[in-house]
């Protein structure tokens, strides 16, 4: 059975010989020269930090005067839009009088035009009357001219059996 320990361990000693492995770098002198570059290193990060700091402060002045811009350029639109309104405002003030003023005056011109209506209608019923009574005065001159005839013919047949 000894034999068979022993005889295992060589085979698992060769098997752990053939096989390959990583080999591990970090050694006693790595950690040594790790420890004297790191100052380095951090100075290298605290570099990265810096720089990335410098870049965020300039986003953000950047940002700042986008906004600041932006609001300059709201409050301009504003006070135009603001300015455009006032306009707007007036003109329909002044629409709105016109519209006053042309109601008054379609309502002068409708009752001018009534007015004429009326005197149009006047004028034609005074005129039918004036044609219905100089035809009826001819008629009653043609009428009376008849019966003045037929008297005088009457009288002239007395006359004339009578004597």
């Amino acid at each position: 059975m000894r034999k068979a320990v022993f005889l295992f361990l060589i085979v698992l000693f060769i098997v752990f010989l053939l096989v390959p492995h990583q080999v591990a770098e970090a050694g006693m002198w790595s950690n040594i020269k790790g420890i004297f570059s790191a100052p380095a290193k951090i100075d290298a990060l605290e570099q990265q930090y810096m720089d990335a700091r410098q870049q965020l402060d300039e986003q953000k002045k950047h940002l700042a005067e986008s906004l600041l811009q932006a609001e300059q350029i709201a409050a301009k639109q504003a006070e135009q839009y603001a300015a455009k309104q006032e306009e707007l405002i007036q003109q329909n003030e002044q629409f709105r009088k016109a519209n006053e003023q042309l109601m008054e005056q379609n309502k002068s011109l409708i009752q001018e035009m009534e007015l004429a209506k009326q005197k149009q209608a006047s004028f034609t019923q005074k005129l039918f009357h004036t044609a219905l009574i100089c035809i009826s005065l001819i008629t009653a001159y043609f009428l009376s001219l008849r019966v003045w005839r037929f008297l005088v013919w009457r009288k002239q047949k007395q006359v004339s059996r009578g004597v």
